[in-house]
């Protein structure tokens, strides 16, 4: 048995492995995920990027048409109406082509184009901006609603458009979210690492501890087992030289001789079988000793064997459940 202070920290370095390769391939599609990018890429509407539905759009032209408004429906009946979305849908032209398109009316994209389109500049110097490609049924049908409402000539309803619902509002919001989740995750990594620091930390401060008890274990740590009166490494519990050590869920070194009252403990919660041991001492404070994972059966049966084992090496001490009114007897007796 080797000293190990990387015990129990390889979870969290594991996971904080995960989360950081995440957060980086989140960060790194909110950062090449600009309308300049796409158009590059040459993902200009109709054409999207199969991933997350994202297109480049180019607006010349531009007519706001109406503000949006969300209903709220409870067994397909109206019970509220929300008008104050911020939304406002509009006809957007790239020169050749219009189509039916959702901004919010407090963004920096919708103040541009209202900017260079009251300077009448926007069709000299379109502006690229990245939309969501909505093709939802509801979707469709304010679509479909944003052209009749434009009052478009019936001859030049065959430039539009239909088929879809470009919101560059989702579009905003859907990068806002990839922002926050990449800085969530990079703060999840960082907090991550701090614990398994401080679990590697806790670990070296154990083992220095252990030796300080038995400095003969710092030259063979395989003694817990060899010349311990109980042993399970599987469980991670060694009685050493009237010392309960436990190299566990909570590590821990116990005078077994100021142990007065203990008793093992299984509990159910949602089919999850745990494990303790609970031992009281002589200033009626009481330790708990959490073994490591392992199968049920050979827990429970090890856990059987360590209390017949204390019964039988410690007479005075009181050993099971069915002493919990002799030890309060003897609590209140030392209280007075």
């Amino acid at each position: 048995m080797k000293r190990n202070n990387l015990r129990n920290v390889w979870p969290y370095l594991i996971f904080a492995m995960i989360c950081a390769a995440l957060g980086g391939f989140l960060f790194y599609k909110s950062q090449n995920s600009s309308a300049d990018q796409f158009v590059e890429q040459g993902l200009v509407y109709p054409k999207t990027e199969a991933l997350t539905g994202h297109t480049a759009v180019t607006i010349k032209e531009i007519i706001p048409v109406s503000n949006v408004s969300i209903t709220h429906k409870k067994n397909g009946v109206v019970v509220s109406e929300d008008n104050n979305t911020g939304l406002v849908a509009c006809l957007a032209s790239d020169g050749e082509r219009a189509f039916p398109v959702l901004l919010n009316v407090d963004s920096n994209i919708a103040k541009i184009i209202k900017e260079r389109a009251e300077a009448g500049k926007l069709e000299s110097n379109p502006l690229n901006v990245l939309a969501f490609a909505s093709k939802g049924s509801d979707d469709l049908r304010i679509a479909e609603k944003v052209i009749e409402r434009g009052k478009v000539d019936s001859n030049e309803k065959s430039r539009f458009d239909d088929s879809a619902l470009l919101d560059v509002a989702e579009a905003e919001n859907r990068l806002k979210i990839m922002h926050f989740a990449s800085y969530a995750l990079g703060a999840a990594v960082l907090l991550l690492l701090l614990t398994a620091l401080w679990k590697y930390w806790q670990n070296t401060k154990f083992y220095n501890t252990l030796y300080d008890h038995f400095p003969e274990l710092a030259q063979d740590l395989d003694k817990l087992v060899t010349d311990s009166d109980f042993h399970s490494p599987e469980l991670g519990l060694y009685v050493y030289k009237n010392h309960l050590v436990v190299i566990g869920a909570n590590d821990r070194i116990i005078d077994l001789t100021q142990i007065i009252y203990t008793y093992a403990v299984r509990q159910t919660n949602n089919s999850v079988v745990t494990f303790q041991v609970h031992l009281h001492n002589n200033q009626f404070r009481r330790l708990v000793v959490k073994p490591r994972r392992y199968q049920r059966d050979f827990t429970q049966s090890m856990l059987d064997r360590l209390m017949v084992y204390l019964q039988e090496a410690y007479p005075s001490m009181l050993v099971g459940v069915q002493h919990a009114t002799d030890y309060k007897e003897l609590k209140r007796q030392a209280r007075g």
